[in-house]
């Protein structure tokens, strides 16, 4: 039976069963970010799904405080899911008729 222990931090987690330590980022499109950027993930989400065109990096860098290049990577992320969770948001957001730009 699994059981997983909670750090004091109240961020990362260990699994008793394989003993790795984990964060609640881990295996969704926010990955190895860090907690204080969620805030920024969740106004580039946003920003992304509320533009039908969506918007550049250098716009969304501008508007969420981050550099360019962490702008694109978010970007990417965002358009191009990799993990289940992302693939499930993205299914949610074009059922309620709001399509990602894809490139």
């Amino acid at each position: 039976m699994k059981k997983i222990y909670h750090y004091k931090d109240g961020i990362r987690h260990s699994c008793s069963d394989c003993g790795k330590d984990f964060h609640i980022t881990y295996g969704t499109m926010f990955g190895k970010s860090t907690i204080n950027m969620l805030p920024k993930w969740f106004a580039a989400i946003w920003i992304m799904t509320d533009r039908p065109k969506g918007t550049s990096s250098t716009q969304l860098a501008k508007m969420i405080g981050t550099t360019q290049k962490t702008a694109w990577s978010m970007i990417q992320r965002i358009r191009n899911p990799s993990t289940p969770s992302a693939i499930m948001m993205k299914m949610i957001l074009r059922f309620n008729r709001i399509d990602l730009p894809l490139q």
